[in-house]
């Protein structure tokens, strides 16, 4: 029997049962990584043989299928696996876990139910499978189902819960960003979406830049099991070597790594032993340490998908870790300045390999955050100042003119004492309470309001009608942001 679920994961698979029921047959499920996703599939895949079916639960790499074997042995759900010689080989099974590789070279199975992880990797193994059975269900899981043409593959979009829901409710934990140095990426060409790899390597492999690196990871996130994302194999040595030389325990993983050498390596890491993890591409999907506290970005990229995919490997809460409710991400690549933050949630639905349709979002003028020149915090640019050193611009924005009377507009934060702030956490903890919720919802909700988090822990009180107002705005703004995505 697999694990019980979380509300919004009950709310996934009975959305997934409607997409169906209303006449879909490729439903894409969004959930954010850390959120239970493989979970939700064990629930779907249990259901499924209860009604007799036989399934198959895709995999788009060899290094994911032990985690979907551990979390089907884990629900009890008995199960084969198809790739190459693997030792669970049992085509009697009702389930398989299939590897991607193995699905281009043969025909594995004929199934009655079809699950693809990591659904925006679609490769043309996957494409030719889902042109031979346009009959069979299949349900695609993804935190970033932005790959162009996925709309042509998949017919209906399910987010039942956004980033920013996910950590309102402490399911995920938030992040403070600084951005203390980034490569110039101007005139850097483009393949394949992305920056080409060896303008990258030009541009982010220069002492000054390496030097950062370390200079900032000592000042801000010393002592801190820390995550690199490289830029290549050979940057990501580099980046190792340079923390071992200073008496930092760090280590070096790759695709060409040692399966037995990378267990060791990563449960060292989610020991301690390690504190820092340098790689290229295998941490980006897959990878589960909640004990990661800290995020280094020294790979620019233009991938939204690959951007959102490297923060989400933090943000797993880890309360026994010291964690807390912060994880801390240092960009050295740019990326939060080029692509916004992980948690806005794009509202175009699927895309459709519209050339014309990319072309006219890619000139969108979407917000984007801004770094604090003085403490380099990355933050959001409707901010007046910033919220960690009160540094403000130069240039002020002129006073708001109405009918010949001048109004400034002031944060509200300001206007209202220490006493009256404090007041309005413990009716929010009181609110949570009453709700059932983590104690991570009262914190979030107010940094909703003030910008900020609570800088001490107040004992819950009873609630006011204005708090209770302001609660029940925040689940009126959520349901707003998710109900175009419910249809409901």
């Amino acid at each position: 029997m697999a694990h019980e679920l979380r509300a919004y994961q009950a709310r996934a698979i009975d959305l997934v049962r409607h997409s169906f029921a209303t006449g879909h047959r490729r439903p894409l499920l969004q959930i954010a990584t850390g959120s239970g996703k493989t979970l939700i599939a064990t629930h779907i895949i249990e259901r499924a043989l209860t009604k007799g079916k036989k399934v198959a639960f895709l995999v788009d790499r060899i290094q994911l299928i032990q985690q979907a074997c551990d979390a089907l042995d884990r629900a009890g759900l008995d199960h084969g696996v198809i790739q190459g010689k693997h030792e669970r080989s049992d085509r009697t099974k009702p389930v398989q876990v299939i590897s991607i590789q193995t699905l281009a070279r043969r025909n594995p199975w004929e199934y009655e139910l079809g699950i693809i992880d990591e659904a925006h990797c679609l490769h043309q193994a996957h494409l030719k499978m889902l042109r031979a059975w346009p009959t069979v269900p299949i349900i695609g899981l993804s935190a970033t189902p932005w790959a162009v043409g996925m709309g042509q593959h998949f017919d209906d979009l399910i987010v039942p819960i956004t980033i920013g829901e996910l950590v309102a409710q402490g399911y995920l934990v938030d992040a403070q960003v600084y951005a203390p140095s980034a490569p110039d990426m101007k005139g850097a060409k483009t393949v394949a979406g992305d920056f080409s790899g060896k303008d990258v390597d030009a541009r982010v492999r220069k002492p000054e830049l390496i030097g950062s690196i370390l200079s900032h990871w000592q000042a801000l996130a010393n002592n801190k099991r820390t995550l690199v994302m490289a830029s290549n194999v050979a940057h990501s040595m580099e980046l190792a070597a340079m923390f071992s030389a200073v008496g930092i325990p760090a280590r070096h993983i790759d695709a060409d790594t040692d399966s037995e050498d990378r267990r060791r390596i990563i449960a060292d890491f989610r020991a301690g032993k390690v504190l820092v993890l340098c790689s290229v591409g295998v941490l980006t999907t897959g990878f589960d340490a909640p004990e990661a506290e800290v995020l280094i970005l020294a790979r620019p990229t233009k991938s939204r998908i690959l951007h959102v995919q490297q923060v989400g490997r933090v943000l797993r809460p880890s309360p026994d870790s010291g964690k807390g409710s912060h994880a801390l991400i240092l960009d050295h690549a740019g990326n939060f300045n080029r692509l916004g933050w992980h948690y806005d949630q794009p509202e175009d639905g699927l895309d459709m390999g519209d050339k014309a349709a990319q072309t006219k979002k890619s000139e969108s003028t979407e917000r984007l955050p801004r770094t604090c020149p003085k403490c380099h915090l990355v933050h959001d640019s409707r901010s007046p100042e910033c919220p960690s050193c009160g540094y403000k611009a130069v240039t002020v924005k002129p006073p708001e003119v109405r009918k010949g009377k001048l109004t400034l507009l002031e944060r509200r934060n300001v206007l209202e004492s220490d006493r009256e702030k404090r007041d309005f956490y413990g009716m929010l903890r009181y609110i949570g309470a009453e709700r059932g919720y983590s104690d991570g919802w009262a914190s979030h909700a107010y940094k909703s309001r003030y910008g900020d988090f609570p800088t001490e822990k107040v004992a819950p009180i009873p609630a006011s009608n204005v708090v209770r107002s302001y609660a029940k705005s925040l689940g009126i703004r959520y349901a707003k942001g998710a109900r175009k995505y419910y249809g409901r």
